[in-house]
């Protein structure tokens, strides 16, 4: 144990950073060109010079309450310093939502409480997905009614009863008819299944949660508690289709829950209702991680997340967290085995950084002390695209990007000084970086990755893009009228191609008119 302690208190004694991971490769992170082999800095990544690099992609929001949101994809920067855009009125949707009748009874009964999901099948931004929402009344007098406005287009529809299985009572719809009434099936037509959830050859898993979900990822069954004996019934749709059991903790598992989230279990559509045993492997005994958060002067930290995230090659991925008292202490409890281990005081620049990501076997019960080194001191200058310092009031978001354990530690703000120059306090790690000029330096948003090391570090130059003007009018409605203060967002898509970055948005004036500055793509795209 004394051979464990010191080997943690060793790696934990500073904070490393990874090595720089700007590779020259199609998608690593970058901030200069000469960073990039055979491709070029784009969006912080390295690219592969391509037509597609001088897409862009828009999005239009209206405060007019008449119009619906648009999409719009494919606007060509190198072949159109126009773009207009024309809102369409939002189509209000009303119905009703029933439930057949068990047999022998017949007809329909209302379902008050239902949540009705209209979600788009085909946005032309593929992360951008519209998702609208609505309520079943409740009162007895409309019970079961709805009223929801949309955009015209196709939906997928999903009805979410208060307390039975999701339903997609009528497939996409194509939405152009004011009146939509959603039938769900008969409770008697649902699927109940049963199973029995086995750990270790012989024993049964109580208390975990068992749900179904279909291909999507959709939930398709309202969740249950495994009883005593490891036996859980799940209601499903008419069936059932193909879906799979996920076995795990509770939504919110607590420290003292032991609890992993086991692979999912496909079954076929079809399957017979008794599921039968549910083998989900070996599940190693319980074991507590105890331990200490100090900063580099030995100091505690109270209030400090702690990350635990299972790495061995088991059926189930076992991930919590807790945070440490205020004297610095904490306990989880998990299951034997190695396990990467982070703790991550307040983002405050005044607060520790994120401690190393330790990889630990946890063979038993263990005490454990994690050091959070200080945080690192950035200095950088902002310059033109041509090479010109920037002026004051330049503002430069750095977002450190999530690791393995911790997702998010928010956005650290600063803004130039009149040389162009600014000062960060960070935690190390990977930062994406924005730099948003002032409205009249007619320079665009620029977006840029950089790694900052475990000293204090004098960032390289950060360049703004070129710019490129694209102007246009937003009208709304037929006959067509200019729709004054539309808000456009022009987006970019990154290198695996789902996911969207926000590059410039411009308002629109009195007369519908905008003016837009974004990155020059030109230089970046292949002709």
């Amino acid at each position: 144990m004394n051979r464990l302690l010191a080997a943690l208190a060793l790696c934990a004694s500073a904070c490393a950073l990874r090595e720089p991971r700007a590779s020259g490769q199609s998608g690593q992170p970058c901030s200069t060109n000469d960073q990039c082999e055979s491709s070029v800095c784009f969006l912080g990544e390295c690219r592969s010079t391509a037509a597609a690099l001088s897409l862009v992609h828009a999005e239009v929001h209206s405060a007019d309450s008449r119009y619906g949101a648009l999409q719009s994809s494919a606007i060509d920067l190198r072949r159109t310093p126009v773009a207009d855009f024309t809102l369409q009125p939002l189509l209000t949707v009303s119905g009703r939502v029933t439930q057949l009748a068990d047999p022998p009874a017949t007809g329909t009964a209302p379902v008050p409480n239902a949540t009705i999901v209209f979600t788009d099948l085909a946005p032309p931004i593929p992360d951008r997905i519209v998702s609208i929402s609505a309520q079943s009344d409740s009162s007895a007098a409309s019970a079961g009614t709805y009223t929801v406005q949309l955009p015209a287009s196709t939906y997928d529809v999903l009805v979410a009863p208060s307390s039975a299985p999701v339903a997609r009572p009528d497939g996409p719809v194509a939405v152009s008819n004011p009146s939509l009434d959603l039938v769900l099936p008969a409770k008697a037509s649902l699927t109940h299944v049963t199973g029995t959830l086995q750990i270790n050859g012989t024993g049964r898993l109580a208390g975990a949660q068992v749900s179904a979900v279909d291909a999507a990822g959709t939930s398709i069954a309202v969740p249950q508690i495994s009883a005593s004996d490891g036996t859980f019934a799940l209601d499903l749709p008419p069936g059932p289709p193909a879906f799979s059991l996920q076995v795990g903790p509770a939504a919110t598992p607590s420290a003292t829950d032991p609890i992993p989230s086991f692979n999912a279990k496909p079954f076929a559509p079809g399957q017979p209702a008794a599921l039968g045993i549910i083998d989900l492997g070996t599940l190693p005994p319980p074991v507590t991680v105890t331990g200490k958060v100090v900063d580099a002067r030995a100091a505690v930290i109270a209030s400090a997340r702690v990350f635990l995230l299972s790495t061995d090659a088991t059926p189930y991925v076992l991930s919590r967290q807790t945070t440490t008292a205020s004297d610095g202490t904490f306990s989880v409890v998990v299951r034997a085995g190695t396990y990467l281990i982070e703790a991550a005081p307040d983002a405050d620049p005044a607060q520790p950084a994120v401690s190393d990501a330790l990889s630990v076997p946890i063979p038993s019960s263990v005490n454990l002390g994690i050091v959070c080194p200080d945080k690192v001191k950035v200095t950088g200058t902002v310059v033109r695209s041509d090479g010109r310092a920037a002026s004051a009031g330049f503002r430069v978001d750095a977002t450190r990007v999530a690791d393995q354990l911790v997702a998010g530690r928010g956005t650290r703000t600063a803004t130039t000084d009149a040389s162009g120059a600014f000062t960060l306090v960070l935690d190390r790690g990977h930062y994406r970086v924005e730099i948003t000029p002032t409205a009249d330096s007619g320079l665009p948003r620029t977006i840029l990755t950089v790694d900052v090391p475990a000293t204090p570090v004098a960032l390289p130059s950060l360049q703004i893009s070129p710019p490129h003007e694209l102007l246009g009018t937003v009208r709304g409605g037929n006959p067509a009228v200019a729709v004054p203060g539309a808000t456009i967002d022009f987006y970019a898509i990154d290198s695996t191609g789902k996911k969207s970055v926000l590059i410039g948005s411009a308002v629109a004036d009195s007369s519908g008119q905008y003016r837009a500055v974004l990155p020059d793509v030109s230089q970046f795209a292949a002709q």
